[in-house]
């Protein structure tokens, strides 16, 4: 297959320079993002069914993967760091405010999104399961409509390229 010499090894690093604004938080379309999502469990909650629940949740609207972040022996601000630096869209953490909220019976996830031209996560506060799924959807598809969330990265990337042409 030709590729007319702009393949991968021009492509990636022509992505990763319209969009990273730093060598301290790579950016890329969510199409070629390693991950959709990383989930950052606590050591104590592991085990906890929220856990379960919101891999599901995240997993069945964001078809690029889901990442476990289960390195226990790091802090979650470390892991989040590092989440950030991978480009990962969505960065969901199941930690202190999470087990507070259980005693309450209304179990919440902290999130957090990267975005073009950003260095630094953008916190989402603190969501229940289905609030996620809504905030999930509207980012996806602009409200819930029937696009595929591939198309929406791509054109928002061909936006960017269409605003640096003179």
């Amino acid at each position: 297959m030709c590729c007319f010499g702009i393949g991968v090894t021009r492509l990636l690093p022509a992505a990763i320079d319209l969009l990273s604004v730093s060598d301290k938080a790579l950016r890329l379309p969510r199409a070629i993002a390693p991950f959709d999502a990383v989930i950052i469990v606590k050591k104590s909650l592991m085990s906890n069914v929220i856990v379960e629940m919101a891999s599901s949740s995240a997993s069945r609207y964001l078809k690029g993967g889901i990442l476990l972040d289960d390195r226990v022996e790091m802090s979650a601000g470390k892991r989040i760091h590092d989440a950030n630096r991978l480009g990962i869209p969505f960065i969901l953490v199941i930690a202190n405010e999470t087990e507070r909220s259980l005693a309450t019976q209304k179990p919440v996830i902290e999130v957090f999104t990267t975005h073009a031209k950003s260095a630094e996560p953008m916190s989402q506060g603190s969501m229940s399961l289905d609030r996620f799924v809504t905030f999930v959807q509207s980012t996806l598809y602009g409200g819930g409509g029937a696009h595929d969330s591939g198309h929406l990265a791509h054109n928002q990337v061909l936006d960017q390229l269409g605003s640096h042409q003179h």
